[in-house]
C-alpha cells in the first residue's frame, strides 16, 4: 500500500515527519534509485526501496505503545541541545525509535504515554477527539469559584485561546489543590491559566491519560499497554472503567484526606452527584431551566410553579378577583361617577352643539355641513371657497 514519503520515513524511525520532509526538499532521499524532492509524493514500503543518505530505510516491524511515570527534572523530547536527560534516556530495551505523545513540563511528572504510531499519536492530541488528560494541582493561594468559573468556560491569555476545562476543588486552604481535566495540551496551559488569575502553580501531576493511570509504576518506570488497552485508544474510548480517584495522589504529597475518599466508589458517587447537578442547571449549566436559571428554552409559562394558565382558576385569570379586585375597587365605574356636571350632561339635553350661544360656529354664513357651505355648486359646483367662490360676497 502507497503511503506519503515521509510518513514511511518518520514511521521507520529515522527521524520525525517534519525532519523527513526537510530531507525530501533537500534531495536526500532516494525511491528506486531516484531522487525525490517533490513532498506528498507516495511509495511502498514493502515493495520500494527507499534510501536516505544512501541508507536502505527498513520497514518498521511493529508498533510500540508504552506509558511511562515521567519524573522531574527530565525534558519530554527525543534529545535536547542543553544535554539535560531526556525521556528516552529511561526507555531501554526498545531498538526502534518511538516518541512522546504530547509533552509536560520539566518540572511536571505525570502519565506520559510514547509510541511509534503516528496515527494514533495525532489522534490523541487532536481536540476534537476529546480525549481527558487528568492532573492534580497546586496553586498559591484560594482561588473564588468566579476566577475558577472563568477558567472552566475558556480564557485567552497572551492571545492563545485555552479552550474548557473541568475543575474540582479537592482541599482548599492557603496553598488549594485542585484536580483539572483538559481535552487540549498546549505549551504550558495550565500554569498560564492559573498565573492568569493570580494564583500561580507550585506543584503539577498527570495522573491520567484517557483511562490510563500510574497505577503501580514508580517515578522513572514505564510499561506496554495491552493490546485491549490499545484497541481502545484507537476506537477512541477514552473512560475509564472506575473513575480516576486524585485523592489517592494527594497522600504522595503528605496531604491529609478524608479515608472516606480513599474508598473505591466514592468517586463513582461524586460522578454522579455531579451528573445530577448539571441536570438540574439545564441547558449550558446555568440554572434550573437554562440561560442563568430563569426559565426553560423554549418553555416561558413553565418558569414559576405550574403553567401561567393554570394559576389563574378554573375559568382563568378574572376569576381570581376578589372583593377586593381591581374592577370591584372602582365602586360604581366611571361612567357612573359622572353627576350632574359629567362632561356629557353639560351639553345639555341635544348635546355639545346646542350649548352654543348665539356666536356659536352655525351663526357663520352658510351653516350647516361643509358641503352646504360651499355655495351653490356644492362639491361639484363652480370653483370657490366657503362663500360659494373666491368671487363671492363676503357680507350678507
Amino acid at each position: 500500500m502507497e503511503e506519503r514519503l515521509q510518513k514511511i520515513i518518520a514511521r521507520a524511525g529515522v527521524c520525525s515527519r517534519r525532519e523527513a520532509e526537510r530531507l525530501i526538499a533537500d534531495g536526500k532521499v532516494t525511491v528506486n534509485g531516484d531522487v525525490i524532492t517533490e513532498l506528498g509524493s507516495k511509495a511502498d514500503a514493502k515493495e520500494d526501496h527507499i534510501k536516505v543518505n544512501g541508507k536502505l530505510v527498513q520497514p518498521l516491524e511493529r508498533f510500540h505503545y508504552l506509558l511511562m511515570y515521567k519524573p522531574k527534572g527530565v525534558v519530554t523530547s527525543v534529545s535536547d541541545p542543553e544535554n539535560r536527560p531526556v525521556v528516552l534516556d529511561l526507555v531501554k530495551g526498545i531498538k526502534d525509535r518511538i516518541y512522546p505523545v504530547g509533552r509536560l513540563d520539566f518540572n511536571t511528572e505525570g502519565a506520559l504515554l510514547l509510541t511509534n504510531d503516528g496515527e494514533m499519536a495525532n489522534s490523541l492530541l487532536h481536540p476534537g477527539k476529546g480525549c481527558p488528560k487528568t492532573y492534580i494541582v497546586k496553586v498559591h493561594g484560594e482561588p473564588d469559584d468566579k476566577d475558577l468559573h472563568r477558567l472552566g468556560r475558556g480564557i485567552t491569555v497572551d492571545g492563545t485561546r485555552y479552550g474548557n476545562s473541568n475543575i474540582t476543588i479537592l482541599k482548599p486552604g492557603k496553598n488549594t489543590w485542585l484536580q483539572v481535566i483538559l481535552t487540549e495540551g498546549k505549551n504550558q496551559q495550565i500554569r498560564k491559566m492559573f498565573e492568569h488569575i493570580g494564583h500561580p502553580v507550585a506543584k503539577l501531576k498527570r495522573i491520567g491519560f484517557g483511562f490510563l493511570t500510574l497505577k503501580g509504576l514508580a517515578p522513572g518506570e514505564w510499561r506496554e499497554l495491552s493490546e485491549t488497552e490499545v484497541a481502545r485508544l484507537k476506537r477512541g474510548d477514552y473512560t475509564p472503567l472506575m473513575p480516576i480517584n486524585p485523592y489517592i495522589f494527594l497522600k504522595d504529597y503528605g496531604v491529609s484526606v478524608d479515608p472516606r475518599k480513599l474508598k473505591a466508589g466514592y468517586m463513582r458517587k461524586e460522578m454522579e452527584k455531579q451528573k445530577a447537578r448539571e441536570q438540574e442547571r439545564g441547558p449550558r449549566g446555568r440554572g434550573p431551566g437554562g440561560r442563568d436559571g430563569r426559565r426553560p428554552y423554549g418553555d416561558r409559562d413553565n418558569r414559576r410553579s405550574g403553567n401561567r394558565n393554570d394559576r389563574r382558576g378554573p375559568a382563568g385569570r378574572d376569576d381570581r378577583r376578589g372583593p377586593g379586585s381591581r374592577d370591584d375597587r372602582r365602586g360604581p365605574g366611571r361612567d357612573d361617577r359622572r353627576g350632574p356636571g359629567a362632561r356629557d350632561d353639560r351639553r345639555g339635553p341635544a348635546g355639545r352643539d346646542d350649548r352654543r350661544g348665539p356666536g356659536n360656529r352655525d351663526r357663520k354664513p352658510y351653516a350647516g355641513r361643509r358641503d352646504d357651505r360651499r355655495g351653490p355648486g356644492g362639491p361639484g359646483g363652480s370653483r370657490g371657497g366657503r362663500s360659494g367662490g373666491r368671487g363671492g360676497p363676503k357680507n350678507h
